[in-house]
């Protein structure tokens, strides 16, 4: 009797870092990150429009229906045109945006999935990649508005994902371009607080900010 099985190739490690705005005790952004069944990662970021309690009622929604639809698929796309249909046919007239971020732990094969969502780094050594889309968020569109970007990564290389009160373009934001080409800290969730602070050293606090930050690690053969 033989038995086989596949190991993972690829780990990560999360970190979330939020604020609400200025204006409210309750922020719109929700974010999440989580492992299914079939050896996959994800990290999901919402940012549900208007403000407040409205705002994170949206953003709560999003991020719950895909957290639960991707246990049992991991076809993101697919789920997101059932989502966007959910979120528009809501009892009133809502949107969010939505950003996600995948990892087959196997394969090591990455994506992100964005929908209105902010632009997202990815950092390796002193090296920054930018990961943007120009699409509307959910609940918009009668179809859904979002793009598939497919990103090559190795061993030791960190994911930064934003909500848009932190960054809308590089541009905007030259002080998370000097953050991001130095060391990181080496607690994940200690490099999300620090890009974070940073963020409310640098920038205006009228919008809610989120942070996620995660290690992709490969195994040693």
């Amino acid at each position: 009797l033989m038995e086989c099985g596949c190991e993972r190739s690829y780990s990560a490690e999360c970190g979330i870092a939020s604020v609400a705005g200025a204006r409210d005790e309750i922020s719109g952004d929700t974010a999440a990150f989580f492992e299914s069944g079939g050896g996959y990662f994800y990290a999901i970021i919402s940012d549900g429009m208007g403000s407040g309690t409205e705002a994170k009622e949206i953003s709560a929604f999003v991020t719950e229906f895909m957290t639960k639809a991707l246990e049992f698929c991991s076809e993101g796309s697919t789920v997101l045109k059932i989502l966007n249909h959910a979120v528009k046919h809501r009892h009133r007239e809502c949107s969010a945006t939505f950003d996600m971020f995948s990892l087959d732990l196997y394969r090591g094969d990455a994506e992100f999935i964005k929908s209105g969502a902010a632009p997202s780094y990815v950092k390796r050594d002193s090296s920054i990649f930018r990961i943007k889309s120009k699409t509307a968020p959910l609940g918009l569109m009668k179809n859904v508005d979002a793009e598939r970007i497919r990103v090559d990564l190795e061993g030791e290389d960190y994911i930064i994902m934003l909500s848009d009160g932190i960054a809308q373009s590089a541009e905007d934001t030259p002080w998370l371009l000097d953050l991001l080409s130095k060391p990181p800290k080496r607690n994940i969730k200690e490099y999300a607080d620090h890009i974070l602070a940073t963020a409310l050293k640098n920038m205006s606090k009228n919008d809610d900010m989120t942070v996620v930050v995660i290690k992709v690690s490969r195994k040693k053969d």
